[in-house]
């Protein structure tokens, strides 16, 4: 199960309702390039094919809203891309997740800042 997370936007932490959804937080946890088949068989395995393909667009629509909560309506999404094959999420200043930090942070010279940010906490980095 995914847990509470910290997403941020423009480098300011978010609340959005979007990230309270299981699986929106669950896309964001994957590889930042899944095909559609993938993302549909790691979330809802099993589930009839329209089924699923229905809540992979539901999910992606709740998606986008979390970083770009301000674009309309068929408006293309820079954060979240997504073609006939594929999902692409555009890591970066506009939308960074704290567990995607964390698993950057693997170097044992930043083990403090990684046990930092799992806690929830500031890192702390030495000097």
């Amino acid at each position: 199960m995914i847990g509470p997370m910290r997403v941020t936007r423009n480098g300011v932490a978010t609340d959005r309702p979007e990230l309270r959804r299981v699986r929106v937080r669950q896309l964001l946890v994957l590889r930042p390039v899944l095909s559609r088949d993938q993302v549909v068989d790691l979330l809802w395995p099993g589930l009839e094919p329209a089924s699923a393909a229905r809540n992979l667009r539901v999910t992606t629509t709740h998606l986008r809203r979390l970083p770009e909560p301000d674009r309309a309506g068929g408006e293309a999404s820079y954060c979240v891309r997504s073609d006939a094959d594929a999902i692409r999420l555009v890591r970066g200043g506009m939308l960074t997740a704290d567990l995607w930090s964390l698993h950057e942070l693997t170097d044992a010279d930043q083990l403090a800042q990684a046990v930092a940010l799992w806690r929830g906490g500031a890192a702390h980095r030495p000097g």
